[in-house]
């Protein structure tokens, strides 16, 4: 009684695995040959992430060889597969009449199915006291492993036979709801993220706020920035969709310092210096996820200096969207280009032209490099983009600002 977990209700009654199901084994320990067709023989390899196994890519064995070792143990409907090696205890009900064998890496369970029910097994190796089982009988060598005697002296609380029932339509049924509630949540997700999209692309055209006639139009703003920097004001004649009136078609390295960057040794830096990667960027949402020092990074690779406001633009693998304003001071990757729009474009406005679906279908189309994409400077630079009134952009990026903050709240109401 001293090994007893916990006290249990009346009429149930603790009991050994290995007592209440019919048997627990593997099969021959020596690997029988591969072949390129016939049974399939399981390993936890083939444990799918919904639950499942797949039996049309396991490897396969002769019909011969299965005949053999199925007669030590054979699974069948409703029979437990237990991994007894490295991922042990991730188990699987068979749900499949399929002739199959399991490796010597599991143990097969064959279940009782006219005295317990197999599914309140299953459900029951999966609980808190099976990992404690596992913990206590687990042997590590070179590789954690459980042997077949010990398996079956797990401890199972087994209940009456019509209580066992009721538990496992129970289970059932929350998990169908949990289920439900996930799908859910990942349309939610989908939605929230198209929705995202979709206000980028309203802004970009002059659709998400109305136009005010008072504004100053781009093209007075593009002449005056022109003439104080004694450069030719460039008109472009093509017109990739409309736009309003107020605004004018222009070519971002016309607006733009792109690929105009200062260079950084990292023998020149401190060690308490932020350094941007970009796994530190969260593609599609213009954030950053992380913040390094120079001293964790342990880096050497020379860097681009960028400062606080400054738009970060990610010319490798640009269709992953990583498009960030810097909050402070920092040195990225040379990948990472920090971008000025000489007071044509607010940077926040320029981040929202450069993460809009329009600009990433441009950057798709001219991209070079297979395994890491890569977009050319003389190609972004020749990239058109819309240019709104500099107040009309105030009035875009507070609506978007506002948009996003509310899908934002609902997205991590979801957590």
């Amino acid at each position: 009684e001293d090994e007893i977990p916990f006290d249990v209700p009346e009429g149930w009654a603790w009991c050994r695995l290995g007592n209440t199901v019919k048997d627990i084994a593997d099969i021959d320990h020596k690997m029988p040959e591969i072949k390129e067709e016939g049974i399939p023989f399981i390993s936890p390899i083939d444990f799918t992430k919904d639950g499942k196994i797949d039996f049309q890519n396991a490897k396969k064995i002769s019909k011969s060889d299965f005949e053999r070792l199925s007669q030590k143990i054979k699974p069948s409907v409703n029979d437990i597969i237990f991994p007894r090696y490295g991922t042990i205890g991730v188990l699987r009900l068979v749900n499949s009449d399929l002739d199959f064998l399991v490796s010597y890496s599991c143990a097969t369970i064959v279940t009782d199915k006219v005295y317990s029910n197999p599914k309140y097994i299953y459900y029951a190796l999966q609980t808190s006291l099976a990992q404690s089982e596992i913990n206590k009988y687990k042997v590590t060598t070179t590789q954690s492993n459980i042997g077949i005697k010990s398996l079956k002296q797990f401890f199972i609380p087994l209940a009456p036979l019509a209580e066992q029932q009721c538990i496992v339509s129970s289970i059932e049924s929350i998990f169908a709801q949990i289920d439900m509630l996930e799908q859910n949540k990942s349309n939610l997700e989908t939605a929230i993220k198209q929705a995202k999209s979709k206000i980028l692309d309203l802004a970009i055209h002059g659709k998400l706020v109305p136009q005010n006639p008072n504004d100053e139009p781009a093209e007075e703003l593009l002449k005056r920035i022109a003439t104080s920097d004694n450069r030719p004001y460039e008109k472009v004649g093509e017109e990739p969709f409309e736009i309003p009136h107020s605004w004018k078609w222009v070519r971002l390295g016309s607006v733009c310092d792109y690929g105009k960057c200062i260079n950084v040794s990292t023998s020149d830096l401190r060690a308490n210096d932020w350094i941007l990667d970009l796994e530190d960027i969260e593609k599609d949402s213009g954030k950053i996820l992380a913040f390094h020092t120079l001293k964790e990074r342990k880096s050497e690779s020379t860097k681009h200096k960028f400062t606080k406001g400054q738009v970060l633009y990610s010319k490798l693998r640009p269709y992953l969207n990583k498009v960030v304003i810097a909050p402070k001071d920092g040195f990225c990757t040379s990948e990472i280009l920090p971008l000025d729009f000489n007071e044509i474009l607010l940077n926040r406005f320029a981040q929202i032209v450069l993460m809009s679906s329009y600009f990433l279908t441009l950057v798709n189309m001219v991209t070079y490099g297979v395994k890491m994409p890569r977009l050319g400077t003389g190609d972004a630079k020749n990239m058109l983009i819309p240019i709104p009134p500099l107040n009309e952009q105030k009035r875009i990026v507070s609506k978007i600002d506002e948009l996003f903050s509310n899908l934002d709240q609902i997205q991590n109401n979801l957590i």
